[in-house]
C-alpha cells in the first residue's frame, strides 16, 4: 500500500505553511494517505489542488480502491492515560440520499421523452430558451408537463443575463409564479443576487412568498455566481446557511465552474455544508452518462441535472424552406443511459466506506468548525 507521512502530505496538498491552529493535525486513512483537516479560512484553490493531488495518487494506487469525501461526524474515543487524545471519523448514520435524474425540458415532446427514459423529475423552461440558460415557461407548457409527471419544477427567470433584478422585474416574476401556481405547479427554481454578488435574501424571499406555503424551492444556478467569487470554505458555508434560512430544499450548481467536472472540489464542500442543513445539492453543468460516476464519487451528491447531453437536433422545416429551423429535443435512450449511470454511481457510493483516525489536541469536538461538514 502506498504510504505518505503527515509532513509530506502537508507539503503536497496544503503547502508547508498551512497550519491554522498552530498544531499539525493529520488524518491517516486506511489507504495510508495523510492530510490535514481544513479550517474555514482554507482557500478553495488549496482544496481544488488537494482533489487533483488525490486524483493523481489514486491513479498510481494498485489496490484499485476509490476515495471520496466522507460525510463525517467526529466522535470522541476513550484513550488511555497519558496518551494523545484521538478522534475517529465515521460515516454519519442517516437515511439513504435520494437518487434523482432531473431532465431540463423546453417542450412537451422533451418532457414525454424524459419520463419515458426514466427521469424522475423535470425542470421546465420556455421553448427555445435553453441557449440563454432558460427562461420562465408558459402556464400551458407547465400544465402539459404536470400531465406527464407530478415532479415538475418551473424555472423562474424573466430574462437572460445576471440575477440582479429591479423592483419591476420582481413584480413580474411574482405574477408569473402565481400564474404557474394556478395550473398546479408546486416546484420552482428561482434566485436573486445583490450587486455585491451574494444572495439577495430580501428579493428571493419576495418570490418565495409568491410560491405559497406548500411550494418546493430550488435555488437555481445563480448560486454559481456566488461560488465563482468564493475564496474560502467559509464562503461556501455562508451560502449554505443562506439557503437554509430561505427554506430552500435544493440548490442547483456546477460548483461555480463552467462545468460540474471542473467545479467538483467546490461541489464537495457545498454538499457537506448543505447536507447538515437538509438542503440537497443537484449537480449541473455538462453532466453526461460518461462523467456521472466521477461526479457522484467526488461530490457525494446523488442528484444530477442534465440538459443538452440528453438531446438531439430535430428539424422543424425542410432545409429548402425560408423558415428552416432546428431545435434540440430530449431522447429516451440518452435519458435511460444517464439514469443507469447515475444508479450505478450511487450504488458504488453507498458501498464505499471511509474510516480514519484523526490526531489533534484536546479541543472539544463541538468546537471544530467542520464537524458534520467534512
Amino acid at each position: 500500500m502506498n504510504s505518505l507521512n503527515g509532513s509530506t502530505a502537508l507539503d503536497a496538498v496544503f503547502g508547508v505553511e498551512f497550519d491554522p491552529f498552530g498544531i499539525e493535525r493529520g488524518i491517516e486513512t486506511t489507504r495510508g494517505i495523510a492530510i490535514t483537516l481544513p479550517s474555514p479560512s482554507t482557500e478553495l484553490s488549496k482544496i481544488r489542488n488537494a482533489v487533483n493531488w488525490c486524483d493523481e495518487f489514486e491513479g498510481n494506487d494498485s489496490s484499485g480502491s476509490s476515495s471520496r469525501g466522507a460525510a463525517a461526524v467526529l466522535k470522541t474515543k476513550h484513550s488511555m492515560a497519558n496518551e494523545q487524545p484521538a478522534w475517529e471519523v465515521e460515516e454519519e448514520p442517516e437515511a439513504p440520499a435520494a437518487v434523482v435524474l432531473e431532465a431540463c425540458c423546453d417542450s412537451r415532446e422533451s418532457v414525454r421523452a424524459a419520463i419515458k427514459g426514466g427521469a424522475l423529475r423535470v425542470e421546465v423552461c420556455a421553448r427555445a430558451s435553453l441557449h440563454v440558460g432558460g427562461l420562465t415557461p408558459s402556464p400551458t407548457l407547465v400544465a402539459a408537463a404536470l400531465e406527464e409527471t407530478d415532479d415538475v419544477v418551473a424555472l423562474i427567470r424573466i430574462r437572460a443575463g445576471d440575477f440582479v433584478y429591479t423592483d419591476e422585474e420582481l413584480r413580474d416574476m411574482a405574477a408569473e409564479i402565481r400564474a404557474l401556481s394556478a395550473v398546479g405547479c408546486r416546484g420552482f427554481a428561482l434566485g436573486c443576487l445583490g450587486v455585491d454578488g451574494n444572495i439577495d435574501e430580501a428579493a428571493t424571499s419576495t418570490l418565495i412568498r409568491a410560491c405559497g406555503d406548500n411550494a418546493i424551492i430550488c435555488f437555481h444556478r445563480a448560486a454559481d455566481e456566488v461560488l465563482r467569487r468564493a475564496a474560502d470554505l467559509g464562503a461556501v458555508d455562508r451560502l449554505a446557511a443562506a439557503l437554509a434560512r430561505l427554506g430552500c430544499k435544493r440548490v442547483l450548481s456546477s460548483g461555480g465552474a463552467a462545468t460540474a467536472r471542473g467545479g467538483r472540489a467546490t461541489l464537495w464542500a457545498l454538499q457537506k455544508a448543505c447536507s447538515r442543513r437538509r438542503v440537497a445539492v443537484v449537480v449541473a453543468g455538462g453532466v453526461t452518462a460518461g462523467n456521472a460516476h466521477l461526479l457522484v464519487r467526488d461530490t457525494g451528491a446523488t442528484q444530477l441535472h442534465a440538459a443538452s447531453s440528453l438531446t438531439c437536433a430535430v428539424a422543424l422545416a425542410l432545409p429548402s424552406s425560408l423558415f428552416f429551423a432546428a431545435e434540440r429535443v430530449v431522447t429516451p435512450d440518452r435519458v435511460a443511459a444517464l439514469s443507469a449511470a447515475l444508479a450505478a454511481a450511487a450504488a458504488a457510493l453507498g458501498d464505499s466506506t471511509t474510516t480514519a483516525r484523526v490526531v489533534g489536541d484536546g479541543a472539544p469536538v463541538e468546537s471544530w468548525w467542520w464537524q458534520g461538514v467534512f
